[in-house]
């Protein structure tokens, strides 16, 4: 009876004004979620805002606070609709939401979503998810554990997960999925990464400053990895690179290094100088320029950067050769002055 009367007032008022969306409903959590429809016909929705007024989503209204629990279907008159989508900016900025739970009947997660969620610690995310769009969850700094990507996963768009700064694991589908650019910098991974054996590309700017990465497992079947990739992952230790990969970007220009600023190499191993192909000589240089252009920052020592003794050694860096003395046959060691 009050959940009846609550939204006959909220249908009243809705009446008296013009809005952002078609009708509002009650969360099972308890929250009032506003909603589109979708398809009349299929009784679908999309979970959306009140309004936008000044710059400012959900102007004049409250956001929704605490745990929320997304449902799968709600009841608008002698009608159940499913949600199917959660729309651009639904919760913007919603920054009293503690926890998140999205149904399985949710697809798509459009962009700026759930934007700045900064203090929900546990976000579930749907089963069916095909599509997470720009910036969907960026800056949720609190949400904690493993993000799983599910495997009906079809695309992460850019800087989806940007700036989730205490996620500290990552799990992929083994599948083919379209990654952006940026679409997991800044996040709080930790320790080793593993790829599944589908992941052929390491898109650029995928895992720039993710500063807890100590080390990736590649899978044998990637071929590239672009510019800015891994760049000020400063933790980051070991790389293998494996005898797939035919391309590594950041040949000419610094900037674009995959492993720019990463100050901390210990381990880099390679498969043979047929299995880069014409990349070889490029991913001497590429090395070279990431660490001995990080290496001034502060005093430390980089040992046992290992190539295989069938690949070239590379031509001196003029500006640094001093600091480059050949150890042995493709092992070098820097010593910072």
């Amino acid at each position: 009876m009050k959940k009846s009367i609550l939204l006959l007032i909220i249908a009243i008022s809705c009446a008296m004004q013009s809005f952002a969306y078609d009708f509002p409903t009650l969360a099972p959590s308890g929250q009032i979620i506003y909603l589109n429809i979708v398809d009349s016909e299929n009784h679908t929705a999309c979970v959306t805002y009140p309004n936008y007024i000044n710059g400012i989503y959900y102007y004049g209204y409250d956001k929704p606070t605490g745990d929320l629990i997304i449902p799968e279907t709600f009841t608008n008159g002698n009608v159940t609709w499913t949600i199917v989508s959660i729309g651009d900016h639904a919760f913007d900025y919603c920054t009293g939401l503690t926890s998140i739970e999205i149904p399985n009947t949710v697809t798509t997660i459009g962009e700026q979503a759930f934007y700045h969620c900064e203090n929900a610690t546990d976000i579930k995310l749907s089963e069916s998810l095909t599509t997470v769009g720009y910036f969907a969850f960026g800056y949720c700094t609190k949400w904690t554990g493993t993000l799983n990507i599910p495997a009906s996963m079809v695309s992460v768009g850019r800087c989806a997960f940007d700036v989730c700064t205490n996620l500290s694991g990552l799990s992929l589908p083994n599948k083919n999925v379209e990654y952006s650019y940026l679409c997991f910098a800044n996040c709080g991974f930790e320790g080793q990464l593993v790829f599944p054996d589908s992941l052929t590309t390491i898109v650029h700017e995928m895992f720039t400053s993710c500063e807890k990465i100590t080390d990736v497992v590649f899978p044998n079947t990637l071929t590239s990895i672009e510019n800015s990739a891994f760049a000020y992952c400063t933790s980051l230790t070991a790389i293998h690179i494996p005898s797939s990969t035919s391309r590594i970007d950041g040949y000419s220009s610094y900037s674009e290094n995959p492993f720019r600023g990463c100050r901390c190499f210990s381990d880099l191993m390679t498969g043979s100088k047929d299995a880069i192909l014409r990349s070889s000589l490029k991913l001497h240089f590429i090395f070279l320029q990431a660490l001995t252009k990080a290496a001034p920052a502060r005093p430390r020592l980089f040992v046992s950067i290992v190539l295989t003794d069938t690949m070239p050694f590379p031509p001196p860096v003029p500006d640094d050769a001093q600091r480059w003395p050949q150890v042995a046959a493709g092992v070098w060691q820097c010593a910072s002055q």
